[in-house]
């Protein structure tokens, strides 16, 4: 057994026992990103409860930009499936960052022409 799996696991032990459920949920997704560095993820999973780690504010920060990276990311692949199309049925690259709002050069960059 690892150093590092044996301090985690007296950290968690040490959490169990604090009885404020906000400084509970801190600590414990404070300790999982610490943690995350030196640990994998599956291993901390297994040690430190994720249901208290799941209320506290810090992790939901974390996880709510992380749900809007996904989302910007999935409209930027639509918006880039869209241009390609609208390349096939031979609209102009100036038309095509209207109708999507891409840039002027990830729209070029698109083109077969280029």
């Amino acid at each position: 057994m690892s150093r590092n799996f044996i301090v985690l696991s007296k950290v968690a032990q040490a959490i169990e026992e604090i009885t404020d459920r906000n400084v509970k949920s801190n600590l414990t997704a404070a300790c999982a990103i610490l943690a995350n560095l030196v640990i994998s993820e599956n291993i901390i999973k297994g040690i430190l409860r994720s249901d208290i780690m799941q209320e506290s504010p810090i992790y939901q920060e974390i996880y709510h930009a992380g749900e809007l990276r996904g989302e910007l990311k999935g409209k930027l692949e639509g918006k880039l499936e869209i241009a390609l199309n609208l390349l096939k049925k031979g609209l102009t690259i100036n038309e095509i960052v209207e109708i999507t709002g891409l840039s002027l050069s990830l729209v070029e960059s698109l083109s077969p022409k280029n």
